[in-house]
C-alpha cells in the first residue's frame, strides 16, 4: 500500500508540537492507522529526513515517551545553554531526583541521552556537530572553519613562541603576533568580541590547552571547537597586556639609557656655557660698550640651561624609539578612539586631545603645557614638531601605567572603578567597621601580636618509644605512601572535595575516571614528579602521570591539598598559625621564553617563586610571578589562599621590604582582617586629618575594594601596581594606602622586632633549593605550568614536615622546632636499591 507523505507529515508535527517529538511507539500507532508494518514506515521516514527539509526538522525521542514535564523541558534548556560543556549525567541526576521527589519511576538513561541530543539539535538546526557548542553560545562561525586548521591556529598563530630573542623581548614581533591572532579571530567568529568571553574564561585559563591536548582529533569534536575558542580568546587578551607591559619597561629602558648620557652631556653643555660667559665676560671688562652688556645680560638671564638643552638633545638621539611606541599606542586604541582608551583626569584628557588631533599645541594654556612636560625650552616653543611626539609618549606611557588612562578592551589596564561601582555589600561584607578605623586612629586597635605568636607546639608523644635516628634515610616513596595513607583518614570529604575542583575547573566537560584510591595514589605521584624537577624521561614509571597531569592536575587542586595536609598536620599537634612570614626567590627557567625575566637581587633569568610559610617553617603558600613584581604586588592572591589553608586563626602576616607597601596593608585588612608588619622602608607616620575624614566618610567604599580583592586576587595585583583608580569620583586607591599608613603606625607604636623571624624564609628556602636539586633546580616548563612545580614541591616539604613527627614523636626532638627537614629523607633511590630496599 502506498504511504501518504503528507498524512504521516502532519501526525508527526502534531506528536513534536505536543510532545517535542515522535517516539517509535507513535510509528507503530501511525503503521497501524494507514495499515503498513512498522518497519516500512520506519523506513520511508528515515528516506524522507534525509531528502524532505520538513522531515529533517522532526525530533526522535526513542521508542518511547520519557515522561518530562514542561518544568523539565525548561531546566534542560537552561542547563544546556549555562553550561554547554556539562555532562549529561549531571542534567539527568538532577531530573531524576525531582522525580523521586514526586513518587516518579526514573528516566531510562538511553533514553533521556537520545532525547538531549534531538534537543541539542534542534536547538543548533543543522550545523555541524563540532559547532554545537559554539553556536549555542551565540556565535556565530564562518561556513569555511574547520577545525584541524583551528587547532593547528593555536601552534602557529596563537602561540607565545619566538616572541623573544637573545637581544630581548621583540616587540615588534609581539605585535604583529597580537595583529594576526586578532585578523583570525575576527575571520572565523564575525562579530565576537574576546574581551567580552575573557572574564568567563579566566578562572580556567591555565588548564585550557591541557584539557585539549588530551583529546584525541576525532574525539569530543564540539568540546574541542569550544575550547579552542577559549584558548584563542585569552590568548589575544593577555598578550595584548603583554604588549602595553612591554611597551612600559621599553619606556622605562630608554630612560635608564638617557639617564646614563645625561651627566656627560650637561657637562658639555655646562663647559659650552661657561666659555661663552668667560668670551663675553672678557669683552665687557675690555670695553663695556652697550652691546657687550646686552650679550652679557642675555646670558645671565638665560641662567644654566644644561638640563632642559641635555633633555632636548636625548630626546632627539630616542626619537624613533618614541614614534614606535606612539604608533603601537595609536594602533591598539584605533587612533585614540574614545571607545577604545579613556581618561581619568584633566591633563590627560588634553593629552588624548592632542594625541587624537582635536587641539592643537600652540592654542594650549600655559599651565597645560606645564602639565605635560617640566622642559621650560619646549613649554616656550610655539610649534614643537620636533620633540611633540616625545613629549606625548612619556606621558602616555606615565599615565598608562599609573591608571590615569584606562583601556576598555584589556583585563589588566581596564577602569577597574566601574568594576568596584557595580559591586553590592551584604551584611557579611563588611570586614572594616566605622569602630575599628576610629581605634586604628586613636593607637588602640587591639594587636595581641605576642600572645598570639608565643606559643608552644604540643606534639603527641604517647608512643614515645624509639630515639630519633637522622642517620637512617627514608625512601621519599615510603613518605609519598605514609602520608596519602592519613589524607582520608584526617580529611573525609577528600575525594568529593577533589571531584568538585575538577568539575569546576573542566567546566562539567570530563567525568572522574579513578576511584579514590587510584586517584590518590596518581594525585601523590605527581606531586613527587613536579615537585622534584623530574622529567618524564628519568623513569618508565613516569609516562603514565603524563595524562594525569594534564587532566586532572591544577593549581586548584594543589591548593586543595595544601588544606589537606595542614589538617592533618593541625590534628597531630594541636598548633594554630596566626602569622605567615612572606618572601620571595629567584628561579632559572627557559631563558627563550617570553615570560623569563632577568632578577633584580638574585641576578637569575625566568621569574620570582613568591613563597609563604609559617614560623615553624611549613609552607603555606607558593607561585610564580614576574622577576620584577613584588612581593606586595601578590599580598592578596597569598592572603586569600593563607585564609583558606588556615582558617581564622590566621591574623598577622609578615616580611621585609619588598613586602611590606601601604597598599598592600590597607588591602589585607579591608578584605581579611590581616595585619600586614614587618620592615617597612620608609617612615610609618600617621596620616594627616585630610586622609581620616575620608577614611570615615568613605567606608563602604574601602569595604568594596575589600570584597573585589577577597573574591579576585588578580584585582589585588592590580591595585598594588597603579596610583590611580577612580570610583565615584575617588581615588580609590588612596584609601587603601591612607588605611595601610594607620595599620603600618600602629605597627610602630607596638614596638615589634621581627627581624629575626623574618630571617627563618631563608631556611625554608635553602630547604625547597634541595628538593628541587635536579639540574640546578632550573625549571623545563612552560606557562601555564610553572606554579603547579612549585607548589608541589612545598607539598613535599610539608609531607615531611608530616612523617617527621609520625617517625620521631619524641617532644625533646620536634618541641619549639620547625619538623620540616629533608636530612633524613632519601629524594631519589637508584632503582635497583629500591628493589633491595623493598625486599628487606
Amino acid at each position: 500500500m502506498r504511504i501518504s507523505k503528507t498524512k504521516v507529515l502532519d501526525f508527526l508535527v502534531r506528536c513534536q508540537i505536543e510532545r517535542g517529538g515522535y517516539t517509535g511507539n507513535d510509528i507503530a500507532k501511525l503503521a497501524k492507522n494507514i495499515p503498513v508494518s512498522p518497519q516500512a514506515l520506519r523506513k520511508r521516514i528515515n528516506y524522507w529526513s534525509s531528502t524532505d527539509q520538513d522531515f529533517n526538522q522532526l525530533t526522535y525521542l526513542g521508542q518511547r515517551t520519557i515522561p518530562i514535564t514542561l518544568d523539565d523541558f525548561i531546566l534542560i534548556d537552561q542547563r544546556l545553554k549555562e553550561k554547554p560543556l556539562g555532562r549529561m549525567s549531571d542534567i539527568l541526576r538532577e531530573i531524576n531526583d525531582n522525580q523521586q521527589k514526586q513518587g516518579k519511576n526514573p528516566i531510562p538513561q538511553t533514553s533521556f541521552y537520545r532525547f538531549i541530543n534531538s534537543r541539542k539539535e534542534s536547538l543548533t538546526g543543522d550545523a555541524p556537530r563540532e559547532l554545537q557548542w559554539l553556536i549555542l553560545f551565540g556565535i556565530t562561525v564562518v561556513d569555511t572553519y574547520n577545525l584541524a586548521n583551528a587547532r593547528a591556529s593555536l601552534s602557529t598563530v596563537f602561540s607565545y613562541t619566538d616572541l623573544k630573542t637573545f637581544g630581548g623581548i621583540d616587540i615588534d614581533g609581539i605585535a604583529s603576533r597580537l595583529q594576526e591572532a586578532q585578523k583570525w579571530f575576527q575571520q572565523t567568529y564575525p562579530g565576537a568580541d574576546p574581551f567580552e568571553w575573557f572574564p568567563r574564561i579566566r578562572p580556567r585559563s591555565k588548564v585550557i590547552r591541557n584539557l585539549l591536548s588530551r583529546i584525541k582529533a576525532e574525539e569530543s569534536l564540539s568540546d574541542q571547537a569550544l575550547l579552542l575558542f577559549e584558548a584563542q580568546v585569552d590568548f589575544i587578551v593577555r598578550l595584548k597586556d603583554i604588549l602595553i607591559d612591554e611597551l612600559i619597561h621599553k619606556m622605562g629602558r630608554i630612560q635608564r639609557s638617557k639617564d646614563d648620557n645625561r651627566q656627560k652631556i650637561e657637562n658639555r653643555i655646562r663647559t659650552q656655557w661657561i666659555d661663552k660667559y668667560y668670551d663675553v665676560g672678557g669683552k665687557v671688562s675690555v670695553n663695556p660698550n652697550e652691546g657687550n652688556l646686552a650679550q652679557l645680560k642675555e646670558l645671565l638671564d638665560r641662567g644654566k640651561p644644561e638640563s632642559n638643552e641635555a633633555e632636548l638633545e636625548l630626546m632627539k638621539q630616542h626619537q624613533v624609539d618614541y614614534e614606535k611606541i606612539y604608533e603601537r599606542i595609536k594602533k591598539l586604541t584605533n587612533n585614540f578612539s574614545e571607545v577604545e582608551i579613556s581618561y581619568h583626569h584633566t591633563t590627560a584628557q588634553v593629552l588624548l586631545a592632542l594625541c587624537c588631533g582635536e587641539r592643537k599645541w600652540e592654542f594650549l594654556t600655559e599651565e597645560e603645557r606645564k602639565n605635560l612636560t617640566k622642559n621650560r625650552l619646549i613649554q616656550d616653543m610655539r610649534a614643537p614638531e620636533q620633540y611633540l611626539k616625545a613629549v606625548l609618549t612619556k606621558k602616555l606611557i606615565s599615565y598608562i601605567h599609573k591608571g590615569k588612562i584606562t583601556f576598555a578592551h584589556s583585563f589588566k589596564y581596564q577602569d577597574i572603578g566601574k568594576v568596584i561601582e557595580s559591586l553590592e555589600l551584604s551584611d557579611t561584607d563588611w570586614m572594616v567597621t566605622w569602630g575599628d578605623i576610629e581605634k586604628l586612629i586613636e593607637g588602640t586597635y587591639p594587636f595581641n601580636f605576642k600572645s598570639e605568636i608565643h606559643q608552644i607546639t604540643h606534639l603527641d608523644n604517647k608512643e614515645d618509644k624509639s630515639d630519633y635516628q637522622s642517620a637512617s634515610k627514608i625512601p621519599f616513596l615510603q613518605v609519598q605512601n605514609q602520608v596519602s595513607g592519613l589524607v582520608t583518614d584526617h580529611n573525609p570529604e577528600w575525594f568529593s572535595s577533589h571531584k568538585e575542583i575538577f568539575e569546576k575547573m573542566t567546566d562539567g566537560m570530563f567525568e572522574m575516571e579513578y576511584d579514590e584510591l587510584t586517584f590518590l595514589i596518581r594525585l601523590y605521584e605527581a606531586i613527587g614528579f613536579l615537585g622534584r624537577n623530574l622529567r618524564y624521561a628519568d623513569s618508565p614509571s613516569f609516562y603514565r602521570l603524563q595524562y594525569f597531569i594534564q587532566r586532572y592536575l591544577s593549581d586548584a587542586t594543589l591548593d586543595l591539598e595544601f588544606r589537606h595536609l595542614w589538617k592533618i598536620y593541625e590534628d597531630l599537634t594541636g598548633h594554630k598559625t596566626p602569622l605567615i612570614i612572606i618572601d620571595s626567590m629567584g628561579i632559572d627557567s627557559r631563558r627563550k621564553s617570553l615570560f623569563a625575566k632577568i632578577h633584580g637581587r638574585y641576578r637569575t633569568i625566568g621569574f620570582a617563586d613568591v613563597r609563604a610559610i609559617s614560623r615553624y617553617l611549613l609552607p603555606v603558600f607558593s607561585s610564580n610571578c614576574r622577576s620584577s613584581d613584588s612581593e606586595a604586588m601578590n599580598m592578596m592572591e597569598i592572603i586569600n589562599h593563607a585564609k583558606s589553608v588556615l582558617g581564622d586563626e590566621f591574623k598577622f602576616c609578615a616580611g621585609n621590604a619588598h613586602t611590606v607597601s601601604r597598599v598592600a596593608a590597607g588591602l589585607a585588612f579591608a578584605g581579611h582582617r590581616v595585619l600586614l608588619l614587618g620592615r617597612y622602608p620608609h617612615s610609618a607616620t600617621k596620616p594627616g586629618k585630610i586622609c581620616l575624614s575620608r577614611l570615615r566618610k568613605h567606608l563602604e567604599l574601602i569595604n568594596k575594594v575589600g570584597k573585589l580583592v577577597r573574591e579576585d586576587s588578580e584585582f589585588g595585583k592590580i591595585f598594588t601596581s597603579r596610583e590611580h583608580i577612580f570610583a565615584y569620583g575617588m581615588n580609590v586607591r588612596n584609601l587603601q594606602r591612607d588605611l595601610g599608613m594607620l595599620i603600618l603606625w600602629n605597627s610602630k607604636q607596638k614596638g615589634y622586632d621581627l627581624d629575626d623571624l623574618i630571617q627563618l624564609v631563608e631556611t625554608s628556602n635553602r630547604q625547597k633549593r634541595v628538593v628541587r636539586i635536579v639540574e640546578r633546580g632550573v625549571t623545563r616548563v612552560s606557562e601555564p605550568n610553572v606554579s603547579m612545580v612549585l607548589k608541589s614541591a612545598e607539598l613535599i616539604l610539608l609531607m615531611s614536615a608530616i612523617v617527621n613527627i609520625l617517625n620521631g614523636k619524641q617532644s625533646s626532638k620536634w618541641r619549639g622546632m620547625s619538623p620540616v627537614s629533608m636530612e633524613n629523607i632519601a629524594l631519589f633511590v637508584p632503582a635497583g636499591l629500591w628493589k633491595m630496599v623493598e625486599g628487606c
